[in-house]
C-alpha cells in the first residue's frame, strides 16, 4: 500500500481518521467410505474416512491523526500514518478415523474406533496421536433363558474403553510471541506478547466405563447405570507464571486430573389410564475429582485469570475446587492484645497459627473449603388429564462448600471495594460489644484476604420449572387446518431451599477447577412465560 499526506490547512478542522480491515477464510473437507454386510445372525460393518480443515486470516489497522476531513478513506493519499498495525494467522488439522463393529444374533454387540489426529497449534514434534476406543455390550434379555420372562422388557449390560484428545488452544502457542511496538524516542522494536510453551502437547483423556441397562412391565419400569473412571493426562490449562518471566500466566499441560463416579437414572410410569398417567425420571449423581500429579516444582498450583481464582489451589492428591485460606479464630479482643503479633488492633481478624512459627504468614493458610458438589439429582414429572398437562422439575446439589466473597467484600476498610450497608455492622466489635466475631472498624482490612469465617455450606434444592398446559381437541382445529394446539403458561426458578445466606448458590457451581466462589454473580431469575404451540 502507497501513503502520502494531503494538503491540509492550519484553517480548517482536522481529524483521526482509522482504516481497519479483516479477512478470514475457512476449508473443510470429509470422505468417508462405508460397508455393512448382514452373514445370517452375523453384521459386520466397517467405515474408514479422512477429515481436513484448515484457517486463514489476516487484519490491517491504520490510523493517521491531522485530516482534513473524516470523508477522506483512500489511505494511498498519505504518508507517515500515525500507526500501522497487521497481523495473520493460520492453523489446520488432519484426522484419519476407522471403524468396526459387529453384531452376533442382536445378542453379543462389539464396536472399535481408532483415530490418528493432528494439530498444527501444538509443538510440532508432538502434533500427531493416536486415539482408541473398543466397546462392548451383551443384550442378555436376548438370551433364550430370558426370552419367556415376560415381566422383563430389556436387559442390557455395557462395558468400554475409550481415549480422546484436546487441543483447543490459540495458534502458535508453542511459540513465544513477539510485536512491534515504538520506544519513548518513537523507534521501531520487538517486546514480548505471550511466553510459548516448548513441548506443548495434546491434552489426553483415558476412560474406562461400565453400565447395564434395565427395563420392566414393558418398560414402564426403567433403570440405568453407569459408572466410570476418567484420567485426563497433560491438562491444558492457564497457570499462573512465576514472577521472573514478567507475566502473569502461561499456558502449560499442567496436571493429571482424575473424574470417578456414577450415575444412574430410574423412569416410570406409575399411572397409566385412560384420562390420567403419569411419568417421572429421577438422575442421581457422584463425581470425585482429584489432581492426581503436577509438572510444576510446586505441591499445588493456581489457575490464572479472575480475582476469585486466587481463592483455589488444586494440590495434588486433593480434590478439585480447593479452598485456601486462613483458619478464622474470630476477632482480637482487647485483653489478647498482648499476645497479639506488633501492631494489632483491637476488633481485627484473628487467624489460627497452623504452622507453629510466631507470626501469621502464608504458610498458615491451609484448606478450608471444597466446592466440588459429591452428590446431585434431579427430579422430572408430567401429569396429564385429558387434555391437561402439568410439568414439574426440581433439582438437588449436595456436599459442597461456598466462599460467599461478596458477604466478605461488605467488611472491607480499604477503601477498594463499596458494596453499600453492611447491617452486620450493627454487631460488629466494640469496646463495649467484645463477644462477636464480626470485625470493628479497624484500618485498612482487605477483602482480598481468604479465611474460613465466610465458608458456608452450599447445599439446596430448588424448583428448577413448573409448567401448566392445555391442547385444544383435534376434533376443533381440523376445520381450521389446524393439527395442534396448545396453551401454556410456564413459571422458572419458583422455589429455593437452602440454609446458604447469599442470594443464589447455583450461580457458583461454575469451572471445575474454581468451583463455589460467590463473587457477587447475578442469580438466576424467576420468569413468568405464556406461550403457544400449534402446528398446521
Amino acid at each position: 500500500m502507497t501513503l502520502s499526506t494531503p494538503p491540509t490547512s492550519t484553517d480548517m478542522a482536522t481529524y483521526k481518521v482509522y482504516d481497519w480491515e479483516r479477512r478470514e477464510k475457512y476449508w473443510k473437507t470429509n470422505m468417508l467410505v462405508s460397508w455393512a454386510h448382514t452373514y445370517g445372525k452375523h453384521d459386520v460393518g466397517a467405515l474408514i474416512g479422512y477429515e481436513e480443515s484448515r484457517n486463514w486470516g489476516d487484519e490491517v489497522d491504520i490510523c493517521k491523526e491531522g485530516m482534513s476531513s473524516v470523508n477522506l478513506t483512500d489511505f494511498d493519499a498519505m504518508t507517515d500514518p500515525y500507526y500501522i498495525k497487521g497481523s495473520s494467522y493460520e492453523y489446520s488439522s488432519r484426522s484419519w478415523f476407522g471403524r468396526i463393529n459387529y453384531a452376533f444374533d442382536n445378542r453379543y454387540l462389539f464396536e472399535m474406533n481408532m483415530r490418528y489426529d493432528g494439530s498444527s497449534r501444538l509443538d510440532k514434534d508432538n502434533r500427531w496421536e493416536q486415539f482408541p476406543s473398543v466397546a462392548l455390550a451383551w443384550n442378555a434379555k436376548q438370551e433364550r433363558f430370558l426370552r419367556d420372562v415376560n415381566f422383563l422388557s430389556q436387559l442390557k449390560l455395557r462395558v468400554g474403553y475409550g481415549e480422546t484428545g484436546n487441543q483447543a488452544v490459540e495458534p502458535y502457542s508453542a511459540y513465544t510471541e513477539l510485536e512491534a511496538t515504538r520506544d519513548a524516542q518513537n523507534h521501531l522494536a520487538l517486546s514480548t506478547k505471550r511466553i510459548g510453551t516448548p513441548n506443548l502437547r495434546w491434552e489426553r483423556t483415558q476412560q474406562w466405563n461400565g453400565g447395564i441397562d434395565f427395563g420392566a412391565f414393558n418398560n414402564r419400569l426403567t433403570v440405568s447405570l453407569d459408572v466410570y473412571h476418567k484420567l485426563s493426562k497433560d491438562v491444558l490449562l492457564e497457570v499462573d507464571a512465576p514472577h521472573y518471566t514478567g507475566f502473569s500466566s502461561r499456558l502449560e499441560n499442567a496436571a493429571h486430573i482424575l473424574n470417578k463416579g456414577f450415575e444412574i437414572t430410574i423412569g416410570a410410569d406409575p399411572i397409566v389410564s385412560k384420562d390420567f398417567n403419569w411419568n417421572t425420571n429421577i438422575t442421581l449423581s457422584h463425581n470425585e475429582g482429584t489432581i492426581e500429579e503436577l509438572y510444576s516444582d510446586k505441591s499445588y498450583m493456581v489457575i490464572s485469570g479472575n480475582y476469585e481464582n486466587k481463592y483455589f489451589r488444586n494440590v495434588k492428591g486433593k480434590k478439585l475446587a480447593t479452598m485456601w485460606g486462613y483458619v478464622s479464630d474470630g476477632v482480637w479482643k482487647s485483653w489478647e492484645l498482648a499476645d497479639a503479633p506488633a501492631g494489632t488492633e483491637a476488633g481485627s481478624y484473628k487467624f489460627k497459627d497452623i504452622d507453629g512459627v510466631e507470626g501469621i504468614t502464608e504458610d498458615d493458610q491451609t484448606a478450608i473449603g471444597n466446592g466440588q458438589p459429591s452428590f446431585q439429582w434431579g427430579w422430572n414429572n408430567t401429569l396429564t388429564y385429558k387434555n391437561f398437562d402439568l410439568g414439574i422439575f426440581i433439582m438437588g446439589v449436595h456436599g459442597f462448600d461456598i466462599y460467599n466473597y461478596t458477604r466478605e467484600a461488605r467488611f472491607a476498610t480499604n477503601g477498594l471495594i463499596n458494596l453499600g450497608p453492611n447491617p452486620e455492622w450493627a454487631n460488629r466489635w466494640t469496646p463495649e460489644n467484645e463477644n462477636t466475631d464480626i470485625v470493628g472498624f479497624v484500618k485498612g482490612i482487605n477483602a482480598l484476604t481468604p479465611s474460613s469465617q465466610f465458608v458456608e455450606k452450599g447445599d439446596f434444592v430448588k424448583v428448577k420449572s413448573i409448567t401448566l398446559g392445555y391442547s385444544l381437541s383435534n376434533a376443533n382445529l381440523s376445520k381450521a387446518g389446524i393439527s395442534k394446539l396448545r396453551i401454556y403458561a410456564s413459571i422458572q426458578n419458583p422455589f429455593l431451599f437452602t440454609g446458604y445466606s447469599g442470594i443464589d448458590p447455583e450461580v457458583t457451581l461454575k469451572s471445575p477447577l474454581t468451583s463455589g466462589i460467590d463473587w457477587g454473580y447475578y442469580p438466576n431469575g424467576r420468569n413468568y412465560l405464556i406461550g403457544l404451540n400449534f402446528a398446521f
